[in-house]
């Protein structure tokens, strides 16, 4: 069910809005600050009773699914430029639990309503650039590109940047794993953390599975591997595959200069993975996201977290990431 918001729901719409925000602020620390939850109710209040603004709100048996936050925005004529008259849209949110059900599409018409019933044709948006998943959504819906923000920082011309190492989003803390629960590894977040800049990367979230969920292994079927939930029997492998062709093209882009991937995972294992064969369960298999990183990325140091543990062991990947950021 989809309806416009009213002030019962500010709680849901601060929980919501937290789901977002909070990975923004881990993004973007340089652009957002933390959210304090009053001020955020405030401000949800305050648009509620803004006739130029309508919040509408979905609910899956009785709980939160999303939302999506639109005002009317008037650009004045100018001596260059005519005027527009367009509904922008301020935020669009979708719970974790609840993608791939409609609900971004359902709100997305609801938009368009309320946009024909203000007299407008036209709806307005920003994306940040980094999320590419949000971008391919956007265009499949009929939005199209006609500007792009750049900037230039003149201070980070005067710091020395760190290299910039990709992690297993679990590592770092995030509540992302199929319990719910995270893998906060205080080695890797503390002591090399210390030394770089993290490109947090989970699969499965990203690849639209929820928190929590089935947990999943990787099973030999015929001469391809499979990854396939161990209560349903449900294959995850082509959901997870084609988030990995987007995000390899994605990480083509950066400059990465090692990678660190949580041990055991079906996605991000080095040489951990359980893998079931006809004969057996082997331990030392490679997960689907880490293989894909080793073939595109030969020269990529990449490395289990477990690894890191052994001193030696971490002061050479410290040792190998360095040199790749200085070119040697």
């Amino acid at each position: 069910m989809i309806r416009l918001a009213s002030f019962g729901d500010i709680p849901d719409l601060v929980l919501l809005n937290s789901l977002v925000h909070n990975i923004h602020v881990k993004l973007f620390p340089e652009v957002f600050k933390t959210g304090d939850e009053n001020l955020i109710g405030s401000f949800f209040a305050s648009l509620l009773q803004n006739e130029n603004y309508a919040i509408f709100i979905s609910r899956v048996d009785g709980f939160p699914a999303g939302y999506i936050m639109i005002r009317k925005m008037i650009k004045p004529e100018s001596f260059f430029k005519k005027e527009v008259r367009c509904v922008y849209i301020d935020q669009v949110i979708v719970h974790p639990n609840h993608t791939r059900k409609g609900i971004f599409k359902g709100l997305l018409r609801k938009a368009e309503e309320q946009a024909l019933s203000w007299g407008l044709d036209r709806l307005e948006l920003d994306v940040w650039s980094e999320n590419s998943s949000a971008v391919e959504v956007y265009e499949k819906t009929g939005f199209k590109t006609y500007n792009q923000k750049m900037f230039l920082s003149l201070s980070d011309r005067k710091t020395n940047p760190k290299p910039l190492v990709g992690v297993s989003s679990c590592l770092l803390g995030d509540n992302v794993r199929y319990n719910g629960k995270t893998k906060l590894n205080s080695v890797v977040r503390l002591d090399i953390g210390k030394s770089v800049e993290f490109y947090p990367v989970c699969p499965e979230t990203e690849s639209g599975m929820p928190v929590p969920r089935e947990p999943m292994d990787l099973f030999v079927k015929g001469e391809t591997i499979r990854m396939i939930t161990l209560e349903s029997g449900m294959d995850k492998t082509d959901v997870i595959s084609e988030w990995i062709e987007k995000k390899l093209l994605e990480l083509s882009k950066k400059k990465l200069c090692g990678f660190i991937l949580k041990a055991r995972s079906p996605s991000c294992a080095v040489c951990s993975a359980k893998i079931h064969e006809p004969t057996g369960v082997k331990t030392d298999g490679c997960g689907l996201f880490a293989g894909a990183l080793i073939r595109n990325f030969p020269k990529l140091p990449i490395v289990e977290e477990e690894n890191l543990q052994n001193e030696a062991e971490r002061n050479e990947f410290i040792r190998r990431i360095a040199k790749n950021f200085h070119g040697d």
